[in-house]
């Protein structure tokens, strides 16, 4: 939103009631003074548990940097179902906006409150010294809330001054709605059985409702049972009987809300915590008259025994009924003083004839009260609204001071009370209108009796006072009248406009009209959006898309056009007034639970605002009445279309019947006739089962055997190879001692005959050294050979843990494979530290290993190739890591997932079993605990890695020397 003045964003959760509306007044008048704009965000109440109170506070996600300059929190109504926690958090969330906060203090926001305790306080003292009562009920408002806890303590404060027990069952906690007071009297004398002579109500709509109960049951209020409020909302006085009450500044709440906070937005020094005082209102429904009261107190301004004159006004104590019956205790002479207007010039004739010098002029320095009047009554008229401002000028001032000496002087001259006649009619009608007046009068009061160093003056200024102030009610009930029959025909107009919209409630039809309706009601604006893209989890997120606009007296053509913002924008920029300020209502639009758009409207700046929220009241519901019938007539098309279907299902569904009661004879036989061959087939079944748990048995028995098979066959195989690796240095021992033989023999017949000679020894001598020396050398790799295969053979027949050199032992096993190793080129690279000795099955190692190799020999090249084989160990922590890796073959893809599987093998037709990788896999993970895993690519060779955990068995040869 694009605006130069500043704009000023009001959360609220209700604007029909009186206090709303005198509060919203206030915030406008001083936004009006100042220029500035008004964004009123009707949400609902947090935490009431209404489910459509808490619908309507999405409205409050919308709030934004881009649309207001600071806020006004109406915290005493939003927060009443909350606590200080919820409060702080709800307000915090709008940081770093200037805030400002009412009736309800939030954490360190700025507040303005009312202070609750000396208004609750006169108030009691009121009925317990003047009506001498002394049985009190009250009706509370929620605990959580501020002005609720304020105004119970000063009430128990109070009686606790006054020595009066305070008893728990007569409190009962209210809401500040009328509901809760028709729920606090049934409490209280049905449930409870109390009857008190007071019930106190902490506001003015529960105090109605404590009424209305009473009433109800058949209990006169205040003859049996006097009642009191809070709040003084204008249109409780004109109950019956009229509410007394407490009146709080609900106007100068809104006006000095705007005020801080403008401060605050420019970074000026403010206020805090302002607290405005409240004042006791007299009126009825405690036992007294206004009037009465009034002229009482004004009447004996220096009075020496309060308790003496309360005496004579004692409804409640001496006769209640009789005084209820007039209902006023002056009234005995009230027809013939009303019939001049002047009610107290029947009693004064006395007064009037004995016009001694001192009444006509009076013994008092008329110039110096008249200066202070004047500066007095100016500050107050040029601060106040009027509607013709130019007429309140000084001369204006002076002739009204003056006229006010003239009734002074003068007491059959009416001259002051008509000039305060034509003030009212130059005052804007407002809450401020009858206080303005009253106050005036209090300042001439006060400023006069003083002066007065007679009795009869001063008694003659006091029934002026009293007169005046009886007077302005009056003028102040016929306004009220007035406003009330104008207000009732614009109500009746805009009804007519309702009516005739009802006839044809299509939503279509409903924008249609709504045009001529603006004209005649006089709105200035007003705006319909839909959601686009609302996430509820995140509504500031959400698009507006405005489908009605209506601005200054005429409705904007949409039809084919896209008119969409941010909801935090709230208005499209060419929707925002920017000639003039504007005060802009804004609501969610709902439909159940369904969340449809807002509705925004800007409201005729010379109306009432009372007025203005009746016809928002009626126009705000139709709405919401159409867009609810709209789709009450969607889902009824929606109904229609399901129950067309429905019928054409059905007779479906009847012909299916049909055939489904001819096929239910064949379906009964076929079961039957099933169930005969289920028995039949769970016979056959159950053989089939016994004989596949034989066969099933037969095959691992077979399975075990082929794994034994396969390992003595290996043994065999190593077996056959080492005979044969032996037959060749045991072959040339034997060759090599034959021939030694043979050459020792043949020089012992030489040595015998003598015929031996120097050269035949030499040779022979050399011969024996020769043939020695291969038998030694073959003997011994023949040992090597036989005690390599010894310790292999006994490791895996035994199965023994023993501790062993890991490197030294692969290499026993590689000496043991000899047989089969010499028939191809491969280089076998062995990478272990030296000094690597663990203690395990050195058996398993070897099978490990030896598997390793035959499966690399079988499958990993062909018969010609030379390649290089990696074999790397290394201890990490608690665990073993064997690499074996080779540069071969390769397995394929398809085949990688399937080669620990016994039997399976790609290489069938050379012999290959399938069970030489099935064995290291088991030796690996359940005899030595360990994991094994394979990567290979066709072509790229193999590589198994293996990870065995050691424990505590695991030693280096380091170790042991330590």
């Amino acid at each position: 939103m694009n605006t130069k003045r500043l704009t000023i964003g009001l959360l609220i959760d209700w604007i029909e009631n009186p206090y709303h509306c005198t509060l919203l007044s206030g915030i406008n008048a001083s936004a009006k003074e100042r220029d500035c704009n008004i964004l009123v965000y009707v949400g609902g109440t947090p935490h009431s548990g209404f489910s459509p109170e808490i619908r309507r506070t999405i409205i409050y996600e919308f709030v934004h940097k881009k649309n207001v300059d600071g806020l006004i929190i109406a915290t005493g109504s939003i927060g009443r179902c909350s606590t200080s926690e919820q409060l702080e958090t709800f307000c915090k969330k709008y940081l770093p906006l200037p805030i400002v906060t009412i009736a309800q203090k939030v954490a360190d926001f700025p507040v303005i409150r009312i202070d609750n305790k000396n208004g609750i306080k006169d108030l009691i003292y009121h009925l317990i010294d003047h009506h001498h009562l002394k049985n009190f009920a009250y009706v509370s408002g929620p605990k959580t809330n501020q002005d609720a806890i304020e105004r119970f303590g000063a009430f128990s404060d109070t009686l606790k001054e006054k020595n009066i027990p305070l008893r728990q069952e007569a409190v009962v906690e209210g809401s500040f709605v009328i509901e809760s007071g028709i729920r606090a009297v049934r409490i209280l004398l049905n449930e409870r059985k109390i009857t008190p002579d007071v019930i106190i109500a902490a506001n003015d709509d529960m105090a109605v409702g404590v009424i209305r109960e009473l009433q109800n049951q058949g209990i006169r209020v205040p003859e049996d049972i006097a009642v009191v409020g809070f709040d003084n909302q204008e249109i409780y006085q004109y109950l019956n009987p009229p509410l007394t009450t407490i009146q709080q500044p609900i106007y100068s709440l809104g006006k000095n809300s705007v005020e801080i906070l403008i401060q605050n937005i420019k970074g000026n020094s403010i206020t805090k915590h302002l607290a405005l005082p409240t004042k006791m209102v007299i009126r009825n429904s405690c036992g007294c008259s206004a009037e009465s009261f009034q002229f009482k107190e004004y009447n004996t301004p220096d009075t020496q025994n309060r308790k003496s004159a309360a005496a004579d006004n004692t409804p409640h104590t001496q006769n209640r009924k009789s005084a209820a019956a007039d209902n006023t205790p002056y009234t005995q002479n009230r027809k013939s003083a009303a019939a001049d207007n002047t009610p107290y010039t029947q009693n004064r004739k006395s007064a009037a004839a004995d016009n001694t010098p001192e009444t006509q002029t009076g013994t008092y320095n008329k110039a110096k009260i008249s200066d202070t009047l004047y500066e007095k009554i100016k500050t107050i008229l040029l601060k106040t609204d009027c509607r013709e401002t130019e007429s309140i000028t000084p001369a204006y001032i002076t002739s009204l001071v003056d006229k006010f000496f003239d009734s002074i002087e003068n007491i059959d001259i009416p001259a002051f009370p008509e000039e305060m006649k034509n003030l009212i009619q130059k005052l804007i009608i407002s809450e401020t209108e009858e206080t303005l007046l009253q106050n005036i009068i209090t300042i001439c009061k006060e400023t006069f009796i003083p002066s007065m160093n007679t009795e009869r003056l001063r008694d003659r200024g006091c029934q002026l006072f009293d007169y005046l102030r009886c007077y302005i009610s009056k003028l102040k009930e016929e306004e009220h009248g007035t406003y009330n029959v104008m207000a009732t025909k614009e109500i009746l107009t805009f009804r007519t406009h309702i009516e005739s919209l009802m006839e044809k409630p299509e939503i279509d039809h409903f924008l249609n009209d709504l045009e001529s309706i603006f004209k005649d009601i006089q709105i200035r604006s007003f705006y319909i959006s839909k959601y686009r893209d609302l996430d509820m989890s995140n509504p500031s997120k959400a698009t507006l898309d405005f489908f009605f606009a209506y601005k200054d007296g005429m409705r904007i053509d949409l039809n084919g056009k896209e008119i969409t913002c941010p909801a935090v924008e709230i208005l499209p920029d060419p929707f925002v007034p920017k000639d003039r300020r504007f005060l802009l209502i804004i609501e969610p639009l709902f439909t159940g639970l369904k969340q449809v758009g807002c509705a925004f409207m800007e409201l005729p700046v010379h109306k009432e605002i009372i007025s203005n929220m009746m016809l928002r009241t009626l126009l705000y519901n139709m709405l919401k009445n159409t867009l609810f019938i709209q789709k009450l007539q969607d889902q009824s098309e929606r109904l229609q279309k399901k129950t067309e279907e429905l019928t054409i299902s059905n007779d479906m569904l009847q012909k299916s019947l049909l055939e489904r009661e001819k096929n239910e004879e064949e379906v009964r036989k076929l079961n039957e006739e099933l169930e005969e061959r289920v028995k039949q087939r769970t016979s056959e079944l159950n053989l089939a089962n016994n004989n596949l748990t034989v066969t099933l048995d037969s095959l691992k028995q077979m399975q075990n055997e082929l794994v034994e098979s396969e390992k003595m066959a290996a043994l065999g195989n190593l077996v056959a190879g080492i005979a044969h690796e032996i037959n060749t240095p045991i072959g040339i021992g034997v060759t090599a001692a034959s021939h030694l033989e043979k050459e020792t023999k043949k020089i012992f017949t030489n040595f015998v005959e003598q015929n031996i000679t120097k050269s035949d020894l030499n040779t022979y001598i050399e011969t024996a050294q020769e043939a020695s020396s291969m038998i030694l050398s073959n003997l011994k790799r023949a040992y090597e050979l036989i005690r390599s295969f010894k310790d292999i053979a006994v490791d895996q027949s035994h199965e023994e843990v023993r501790e062993f050199n890991i490197k030294s032992y692969i290499q026993d096993i590689l000496l043991s494979l000899r047989p089969r190793l010499k028939k191809v080129n491969h280089l076998i690279h062995i990478d272990c530290p030296e000094d690597l000795t663990i203690s395990s099955f050195p058996g398993a190692f070897s099978q490990i290993i030896t598997n390793l190799l035959i499966n690399t020999l079988t499958h990993g090249y062909d018969e010609h190739d030379r390649g290089t084989i990696i074999i790397t160990i290394r201890k990490n922590d608690s665990t073993l890591s064997l690499i074996y890796r080779d540069e071969g073959n390769g397995i394929e893809k398809k085949h990688l997932s399937r080669i620990f599987d016994p039997f399976f093998t790609t290489n069938r037709k050379n012999g290959g079993t399938g069970l030489g990788l099935h064995l290291v896999y088991n030796i690996i993970r359940q005899r030595l605990g360990g994991t094994i895993t394979c990567k290979s690519e066709k072509g790229k060779g193999v590589c198994f890695s293996i990870t065995i955990p050691l424990h505590k068995n695991t030693i280096t040869k380091g170790d042991i020397q330590s």
